[in-house]
């Protein structure tokens, strides 16, 4: 089993500094819940799980990735530590901009059989010119580029690294050859060397996991790639049984129709198919069905399929661009709520997971993931039904705070017995010793700023003002509220 235990981020986005440590239930999975204000972090820990996915499949750093990091303060880095069939493993990367555009200036990996003990890096990589490796420790990366095979290795993935702003450790060639090359050359290493080796005997095959896990078992939601379906595609995905992992292709089945592929239409046959098993369950007598519309031309000139997807409820049957948002949205994800229950090394991220959801469905769906799932999830959400349904909170929820240097807490600093919903809400403006959880808007403020932003004459008003402050500050909203009295 794979399983993300711990995320560190620092200076992703509006997030100075933070760690989430996810905990595993009884059952064997992982849930985990992340709530707060908006703007103090929730979507960052989505997008830093992005990241990660991005570079462990061996893919170049992506604008997405380019858009976390804060200017003003650089390096962003993100430090994850996994669970890799009983070892530990560290992967930190820190990632900056270079005339411009971002691209990974460190890398290092640390692994051990416990998690508080993994020593010093094992790979500790800067990307550099051909003739200048910067691999350390020197005793063991100069001595392992001393061979000619794993040299060109050591090159290729340095050169891929620098130029395609990719993954040194996580690239094709410490991947995949690297390790069968490394056994036919062990018996000319330095006794150091070995004895390095040695003491991690699991390091390339934990490499090797891990890009598989990045590239079949991590899946991320995030609520721009919910919106396609305003722009009349919908993100299903269906099982890719042969590589595992997802076909994660956007259909346009919020057309009338759309014509695929014949293999196409098959596979998602079939996963409408699985669909069909739960969605009964979630909303009583609902169920979707692909109709087969006859054949039709696709673009390259084969003939393909066109269907129509439609949802039924007895003998009523409407298409499913005509269903509900929330609707939409739960079969949307249903591909990734059905991995993340029942496989052990799924890791699906979910921002905003309660869009459009109600929230008794909501409570109970992840009463039953926090019960039973085996998987790992991690969402987050506004609705704190959650909060009142879930066993262990303390275990589940994570909460943001306003302090940008320490951004995440547990949950049981709020509550630990009781109603955790009213706990949270009693406790929201409280100062837990030096963590407060949420910065209350004044509710007059926020009167006056709207009857101002209707009103032209105080809007020229506040203009003037401004054009001899840096703002409007509480202390003259008085003066603003008399006057527009």
């Amino acid at each position: 089993m794979t399983r993300l235990i711990r995320l560190t981020m620092t200076n992703v986005r509006n997030v100075n500094h933070g760690r989430i440590n996810f905990h595993t239930l009884p059952a064997g999975g992982c849930v985990t819940g992340i709530y707060g204000q908006n703007g103090s972090g929730k979507t960052t820990v989505i997008d830093a799980i992005g990241i990660l996915q991005t570079l462990m499949s061996g893919q170049p750093v992506d604008y997405e990735t380019q858009e976390a990091i804060n200017p003003n303060r650089q390096p962003m880095i993100i430090d994850a530590l996994f669970l890799v069939e009983g070892e530990y493993l560290s992967y930190q990367v820190s990632i900056g901009l270079v005339d411009g555009e971002a691209g990974i200036l460190e890398e290092k990996i640390k692994t051990g059989v416990r998690k508080d003990r993994l020593g010093r890096p094992i790979i500790s990589w800067r990307p550099s010119e051909d003739g200048e490796l910067d691999v350390k420790p020197g005793y063991l990366w100069n001595d392992l580029a001393s061979n000619a095979r794993l040299h060109q290795h050591i090159l290729f993935a340095n050169r891929d690294g620098r130029l395609h702003r990719q993954s040194f450790v996580f690239s094709d060639d410490m991947t995949e050859d690297f390790a069968h090359d490394l056994e036919k050359t062990r018996r000319r290493l330095s006794a150091q060397a070995n004895d390095a080796l040695e003491s991690h005997p699991k390091l390339f095959d934990m490499l090797s996991a891990l890009r598989r896990y990045a590239e079949r078992d991590i899946a991320i939601l995030t609520t721009g790639r919910g919106g396609q379906v305003a722009l009349r595609r919908l993100p299903i995905a269906v099982d890719d049984v042969e590589g595992g992992g997802y076909d994660d292709r956007l259909y346009g089945v919020m057309k009338e129709t759309v014509t695929l592929p014949c293999e196409n239409a098959r596979r998602l046959h079939a996963q409408i198919d699985t669909f069909n098993i739960i969605l009964p369950a979630l909303i009583p007598g609902l169920t979707l069905e692909l109709a087969d519309r006859g054949e039709d031309d696709l673009e390259d000139g084969t003939v393909g399929v066109r269907v129509s997807l439609r949802v039924r409820r007895g003998d009523a049957s409407i298409p499913f661009r005509k269903e509900s948002e929330g609707v939409q949205r739960i079969v949307s994800m249903l591909t990734f709520l059905i991995h993340s229950y029942n496989d052990p090394n799924a890791l699906i991220a979910i921002d905003e997971l309660d869009t459009g959801i109600y929230e008794h469905l909501l409570g109970v769906l992840i009463r039953e993931f926090a019960l039973n799932a085996r998987g790992q999830l991690v969402f987050t959400a506004h609705n704190l039904r959650i909060m009142e349904t879930v066993p262990q909170p303390s275990r589940i929820v994570v909460l943001t705070t306003v302090d940008p240097g320490k951004r995440f807490v547990s949950f049981h600093h709020v509550a630990t017995t009781g109603n955790g919903r009213n706990k949270y809400l009693t406790n929201i403006d409280r100062n837990l010793g030096p963590v407060i959880l949420y910065e209350k808007p004044s509710e007059e403020h926020i009167g006056s700023a709207l009857r101002i932003a209707g009103n032209p004459c105080m809007r020229r008003h506040v203009a003037a003002m401004e054009g001899e402050s840096d703002g409007i500050g509480d202390e003259r909203m008085p003066a603003l509220r008399e006057a527009l009295l």
